[in-house]
């Protein structure tokens, strides 16, 4: 069989009795040392070019091997450095074969992959992030929880002033669904899921949810108001004008003063509601 790549060439050298069929085995004409020469010279261009593959390239202790880049020396590192303001860019998926990707110069910040199906994000050798399949937990310098969002539940985990990780806070169940302040002309100088206002006359106003509440009669309603000028010693309050105002869609209250239950369009209003949302 000629030989007529790189990849035929034998390392016995009495197997080398040809080079792209030309005869270079004892006894061959003095011609045909020039033209095996000539075809060396072609198999290292179609290499050098990359038209013929090597089975593998050896660089001191760096190997290439099919589509394996190591290093023969057990415990060496393997170093990718563009040596300028370029990047060092990775195609498509990723796979880094063990356990740690090391980010920064003195190897204290990394991404850690130790366990299986959990992820631990690492600053100056310290934990700070660690991402579950159904959770993630954040911790400070001192390696303690602090907090922690579980998917499975929808709730957030928090230490408590006492230290303890025992503090769960549901955010759908204990977050503000809508809340508004505006003043005595119903001009609106802030809300949430407040679509609009609209008035009834004085002291009787309707907040209009962008987002309806999950059923009537099912949320809180509860505000204060003030005037321009200094409260009296009477009790402010925003309520509903009746129970069935406390709709999905919508929610109508009256402005009032416990001093003869009267109303007014006040200069400071502000309410809020908490609750399901559809």
């Amino acid at each position: 069989m000629p030989k007529d790549k790189l990849i035929d060439y034998s390392a016995t050298n009495g197997s080398n009795t040809d080079v792209g069929g030309v005869n270079i085995d004892e006894g061959c004409l003095p011609s045909g040392i020039n033209n095996a020469i000539r075809e060396v010279m072609t198999h290292l261009k179609d290499f050098s070019e990359g038209t013929e593959a090597v089975n593998a390239i050896a660089v001191d202790n760096l190997k290439l091997d099919g589509n394996t880049l190591s290093s023969t020396d057990t415990n060496g590192n393997v170093t990718i450095d563009p040596n300028g303001t370029g990047n060092v860019v990775i195609e498509a998926t990723t796979d880094i074969n063990g356990n740690e990707l090391i980010l920064d110069a003195d190897g204290d910040t990394k991404i850690e992959a130790s366990t299986d199906d959990v992820i631990k994000i690492n600053t100056a050798n310290t934990e700070r992030v660690r991402i579950g399949a159904r959770y993630v937990q954040f911790y400070q310098t001192d390696a303690n929880e602090r907090f922690r969002f579980d998917n499975d539940t929808g709730k957030f985990f928090m230490d408590s002033e006492g230290g303890a990780l025992n503090c769960d806070v549901d955010i759908r169940q204990g977050s503000a669904k809508h809340w508004i302040t505006y003043n005595e002309t119903q001009t609106v100088t802030d809300s949430y899921n407040n679509s609009s206002i609209t008035d009834l006359g004085t002291g009787n106003h309707r907040y209009n949810f962008t987002n309806n509440m999950n059923a009537a009669k099912s949320y809180t309603i509860s505000g204060t108001m003030a005037f321009s000028g200094d409260v009296a010693n009477n009790v402010y309050n925003i309520q509903p004008h009746q129970d069935d105002d406390v709709a999905t869609s919508s929610i109508e209250v009256v402005t009032v003063y416990a001093v003869g239950a009267s109303v007014f369009d006040y200069h400071y209003n502000a309410a809020s509601s908490l609750g399901d949302l559809a």
